[in-house]
């Protein structure tokens, strides 16, 4: 019983800490750059991007 109680808990904590990847809020300049990602278009970065694909 406290085994099964243990790893209910765990599990919750678990999902709650890495479910909500999707609704994280962007800034609004990462914003259009993050949609054009999911959809596979190419993005344009007039100031060129970063080390992490972000433009400047």
């Amino acid at each position: 019983m406290k085994y099964s109680l243990l790893a209910i808990t765990l599990l919750i904590l678990t999902l709650s800490a890495c479910g909500g990847a999707k609704n994280q809020a962007l800034p609004a300049t990462q914003q259009e750059a993050y949609e054009k990602a999911l959809k596979g278009e190419e993005i344009e970065c007039p100031n060129g991007a970063d080390s992490n694909g972000s433009c400047r």
